[in-house]
């Protein structure tokens, strides 16, 4: 086990209790986990035991777990593509260090249940590429988790390490790895327009009121989550629009004041095309801007804050 420094453990020991704390803490404490490494020779429980027993919190526990597993499992395609839940167990996905949002959940859960977290694992749907619009699949296709750090409902909370962990590609067949800290307790509103679970006891907060409602929203990218966007408009991901006519896209911000730019990308993988600058209007509750669409296409289309994707749509334009 590593030996860390006497100023590192003082100022670890000192973070506050509430689950919404600062983002500078959780800054702290991932940078804790890097420091700390893949731990390559320790199994489950062990790994647990290290990253979690400096912090006195059951937030900053599950902090520190979340971002261990992001930073150190990746997501497989193959099993991703095949619903795979061979070598999901826990134990396994340390082995092999790899696996489907199936076993990244269960992974969370079992180092949550280690660290006196309860946690459970949820079932659900989620949409991998605008080819998903409207499209129902027949099973369960993604994984999370809900976490209680209380007695209230408002004490429950999100977390989807497999999401964290990086990005598959729009056919499923490759993985990018890099971290993100957004699908860490999130807003549970922005969080529900892109899961549904598969039973809508665990959807917290405000969500779609059907499956069918759901596979009909555009996808949501990670800039919705890191500035609290909700109310996106167009509300379908599938758009058939005429050509030349201007069409108004807007959301709702309380954090309007951090857009610097917003640009539309036509295209995906190979087929990407070059983004275009947007003017845009905002004031303290959203953001809202005008298009034209000025020749014939069908496309997917996202929208990008500061390079970050907002969400995407489907595009189909025609005289």
């Amino acid at each position: 086990m590593k030996l860390f420094s006497l100023s590192i453990i003082f100022v670890l020991i000192g973070f506050c209790s509430d689950a919404q704390s600062n983002e500078s803490q959780f800054a702290s404490i991932d940078s804790f986990i890097f420091k700390t490494g893949p731990l390559l020779s320790y199994n489950v429980a062990s790994i647990t035991d290290s990253i979690t027993h400096l912090f006195p919190n059951k937030s900053q526990k599950a902090r520190a777990i979340y971002t261990w597993i992001a930073n150190h499992i990746s997501l497989d395609p193959k099993m991703v593509r095949s619903a795979d839940t061979k070598n999901t167990e826990p134990e396994n996905v340390i082995l092999f260090r790899k696996s489907n949002a199936l076993g990244f959940s269960l992974l969370f859960q079992e180092m949550c249940s280690q660290a006196n977290i309860r946690c459970l694992s949820v079932d659900g749907f989620y949409k991998w590429n605008t080819a998903a619009f409207d499209e129902i699949p027949d099973e369960v296709n993604h994984h999370w988790n809900v976490v209680q750090l209380g007695n209230s409902p408002s004490e429950w909370f999100y977390a989807d390490a497999a999401l964290g962990s990086g990005m598959l590609d729009n056919k499923i067949s490759s993985f990018t790895k890099y971290f993100s800290n957004v699908y860490f307790f999130p807003n549970p509103n922005v969080f529900n327009l892109a899961h549904y679970p598969n039973n809508k006891a665990w959807m917290l907060g405000e969500g779609p009121k059907s499956i069918k409602e759901f596979y009909m929203l555009p996808m949501i990218g990670n800039a919705a989550y890191q500035y609290n966007i909700e109310k996106i408009n167009p509300a379908t991901g599938k758009l058939t629009l005429p050509l030349n006519k201007p069409i108004r896209f807007s959301f709702q911000t309380n954090r309007s004041s951090l857009i610097n730019n917003i640009t539309i990308v036509k295209g995906e993988g190979q087929k990407i095309q070059q983004a275009e600058r947007i003017n845009f209007s905002s004031n303290t509750g959203g953001v809202s801007f005008d298009y034209t669409f000025k020749k014939e296409e069908s496309t997917p289309l996202s929208i990008r804050i500061n390079g970050e994707i907002l969400c995407m749509y489907f595009l189909e334009v025609s005289e």
